[in-house]
């Protein structure tokens, strides 16, 4: 008997790239790059609405199947980036994100549909609260961490601009040293359509 294979993988809304590029551009303009943070690049910037951890195949194609039928009668919906914040505190950074408004409420209903319509398949249901958020970087060092603090307490107001969320994207992923690889295995509509 074979073992089946296990994927690594989350939901996630994609973010348009005009929107990513006007994230790398503030991390450059604002020298982020040498405050001991390993920055998301930029191709791999997505809101995650759940992270599933590693499932199998069967798993993968279930969860597809019911969302594609959750989906249809969720509409498309906008939603701003503002705001940067980091998790546990902007004083005690470990993970930088940027915040949503203008949306919040729809990504907070998804999230409760999704988590609600998976877990009765076998899912493993989120303890945490959500707060949506996009994560755009990562503590690796502390050595310049009362920098980083001042630096994201000046732009902590900035805006990046609206996404238009039409569908979810079932990822893959796998890490690697260089960081993580994503491979889209479906993307979802919202409403039944793309």
């Amino acid at each position: 008997m074979t073992k089946e294979e296990r994927l690594r993988s989350f939901l996630a809304i994609d973010i348009n790239p005009e929107i990513k590029g006007k994230i790398a551009k503030a991390i450059e303009k604002f020298h982020f790059d040498d405050l001991g943070v390993r920055w998301v690049k930029s191709e791999n910037l997505h809101l995650t609405i759940k992270f599933f951890g590693s499932i199998t195949n069967n798993m993968v194609d279930k969860g597809i199947l019911r969302l594609t039928e959750l989906l249809k009668g969720f509409a498309p919906f906008n939603f701003k980036l503002s705001g940067v914040g980091a998790f546990p505190t902007i004083t005690n950074p470990k993970v930088i994100w940027l915040g949503v408004s203008d949306g919040n409420e729809n990504i907070t209903v998804l999230w409760e549909m999704v988590e609600n319509s998976l877990s009765a398949l076998g899912f493993k249901k989120e303890n945490r609260n959500f707060s949506p958020h996009l994560t755009i970087g990562r503590m690796k060092s502390a050595k310049r961490k009362k920098e980083l603090i001042e630096k994201l307490i000046k732009i902590k107001d900035i805006e990046f601009g609206e996404v238009s969320a039409k569908y979810l994207s079932f990822y893959k992923s796998d890490l690697r040293p260089t960081g993580p690889i994503y491979t889209c295995l479906a993307q979802i509509p919202f409403g039944g359509k793309k």
